[in-house]
């Protein structure tokens, strides 16, 4: 099982949800086997980000099966990210999808491009209050390898 983690900020936010899981279902032939709700955050931003930036956040965890290897997937979800308008490249800048592999497969996966489990779970906790409802089996094992 892979948990894919989607937020947007801009734009008609939950069709953009919609519209990312779309794609990646058509994209990287996965199948979608569990789905969060989806939940309101407010932005992390940095102290000096501009006023702009702090916008509300719409996010959800999506539990998927994908033939695709963490690179590949990866790769695919940025040419995602991209077409449905993701243009700046500023860590905290608002964001019409953000879409971040957390969970592949139990591996533990350290590239440059991506790390798995994704190193911020743990320091969200509406992603873990998410993971928790989609497969709580696994919050576990993130923990356990962050300690």
């Amino acid at each position: 099982m892979i948990l894919i983690g989607l937020g947007t900020n801009l734009g008609e936010r939950e069709n953009n949800l919609i519209t990312a899981k779309k794609r990646l279902v058509e994209r990287t032939a996965s199948t979608i086997i569990r789905e969060s709700t989806i939940e309101e955050t407010r932005a992390i931003v940095p102290e000096m980000a501009p006023a702009s930036w702090d916008t509300p956040f719409l996010n959800q965890i999506i539990a998927i099966l994908c033939p695709a290897p963490p690179l590949v997937l990866l790769h695919h979800i940025k040419y995602i990210e991209q077409i449905m308008g993701r243009n700046s490249s500023e860590k905290w800048a608002p964001r019409i999808i953000d879409l971040d592999i957390l969970w592949f497969h139990g591996v533990h996966y350290s590239h440059p491009e991506l790390t798995i489990p994704h190193p911020e779970i743990k320091n969200r906790p509406f992603i873990t209050d998410a993971i928790e409802s989609v497969c709580p089996e696994i919050l576990d094992k993130i923990y356990a390898h962050h300690l």
